[in-house]
């Protein structure tokens, strides 16, 4: 998995790509503390380069959006694959972000 950053005013943009592994999980989490860190409240994380989304990222993405939404902010999941949007509203915890799609 690669994760490449931009920064549009006060929004940072997190693409994600290529096959997100288990080993990838440490990393996902590391840069969403990072973010945390710095202070950054408007995220969005583009999956569109991703097709496979495991659960393992699940208590991260929970922590991250559970934090950003404390301090006011908020949480864009792009292009999110449909399997693991089903996911997240099955285990009840969608409302912690907002979904789109591109284009």
């Amino acid at each position: 998995m690669q994760i490449a950053e931009a920064k549009q005013k006060n929004i940072c943009l997190l693409s994600l790509s290529g096959d997100i592994e288990s080993d990838d999980v440490n990393l996902f989490e590391d840069k969403l503390r990072e973010l945390l860190k710095r202070g950054e409240k408007y995220v969005v994380m583009d999956f569109k380069m991703v097709d496979v989304v495991p659960l393992s990222i699940t208590q991260p993405l929970i922590r991250f959006g559970n934090s950003i939404r404390a301090n006011k902010g908020g949480v864009i999941l792009r292009d999110l694959p449909e399997t693991f949007r089903f996911v997240l509203k099955i285990i009840k915890i969608s409302h912690l972000f907002e979904f789109k799609r591109s284009g």
